[in-house]
């Protein structure tokens, strides 16, 4: 059985991908800072440990097929936490030998992005959190030359259903 560490579990992404890999009827390690917070979906399994402490998280849970990067500092401690956090997960993906699964947004592409980003658009970010955004996709760029295989996951129709399953949650 294939297993998926969810990084940031108890977040809205987080929580919608650990119920989607446990229903697809993976082994789900859900990463949670405090233990509790949530009931779990059968199929997954908390991990109460700090997504920084790679050593610690890699004891825990050991061998992944995937990594899903969900976890996400406030917006206002993107400049200072995003990218340490970035470094952990790509770190840990070196030690388990998994794939990330990065969720992308549009603030990479500015504000005169074109109607239809293409896999070969170019990111102009014209806001500091877009161009945190481009330096977060370009250490999994950098990443990728040192063998870790990533996803950045960016689409309409995975933000639809995120948002579909975001308002069922809310009722």
């Amino acid at each position: 059985m294939k297993t998926a560490l969810i990084l940031g579990s108890n977040g809205r992404l987080g929580a919608a991908v650990t119920e989607a890999f446990a229903v697809a009827g993976w082994n789900v390690q859900a990463q949670r800072r405090t233990a509790g917070q949530a009931a779990l979906p059968r199929g997954a399994s908390e991990v109460v440990v700090d997504a920084m402490d790679v050593e610690r998280t890699f004891a825990l849970v050991g061998k992944v097929d995937v990594i899903v990067h969900a976890a996400n500092p406030t917006y206002t401690e993107w400049a200072t936490t995003a990218a340490p956090l970035l470094r952990a997960t790509i770190a840990l993906a070196k030690k388990t030998g998994a794939t990330i699964l990065f969720p992308g947004n549009i603030y990479n592409f500015g504000s005169s992005q074109p109607e239809k980003l293409l896999q070969n658009t170019p990111q102009r970010a014209d806001t500091k959190k877009g161009k945190i955004r481009v330096e977060l996709e370009q250490m999994l760029q950098a990443a990728a030359g040192e063998g870790v295989q990533s996803v950045v996951v960016r689409g309409r129709l995975f933000w639809e259903r995120y948002w579909q399953l975001v308002r069922l949650s809310d009722r």
